[in-house]
């Protein structure tokens, strides 16, 4: 079975203070691709922990950006990328897609991508 979601062993504990709180306790979680799923559970059990986990939203120190300066000009692609050093330097983690080898070359890692293989 294809999955489009699989999550292993996943703990997260808060710190509160001087004291831990346990939020999610080695969750298991598989999602097949297609699947329509809810998850439920009362204040507190851990969904809203375990969703953000699922899309990255845990991670305030993250940004993920897809094609954004694709259909700007050159100018404002230029704004947009300072934009993102200045985020970069106060210690948020950027991540971007691009198509633009410009746009890559600014940062301070690329990344290259063909037919679904990492080849540089």
């Amino acid at each position: 079975m294809l999955f489009m979601i699989e999550m292993e062993n996943i703990i997260k504990t808060y710190q509160l203070g001087e004291m831990e709180v346990p939020v999610l306790k080695g969750i298991n979680l598989y999602v097949a691709e297609g699947d329509y799923i809810s998850i439920m559970g009362a204040s507190g059990s851990g969904k809203s922990t375990l969703m953000n986990i699922i899309g990255c939203l845990d991670r305030p120190a993250l940004l993920l950006a897809d094609e954004p300066t694709g259909a700007l000009d050159t100018q404002t692609s230029q704004e947009v990328m300072k934009l993102f050093d200045n985020l970069n330097s106060q210690g948020i983690t950027i991540v971007i897609i691009t198509h633009e080898p410009e746009i890559a070359a600014q940062t301070r890692r690329k990344i290259v991508m063909q037919d679904g293989l990492i080849v540089g």
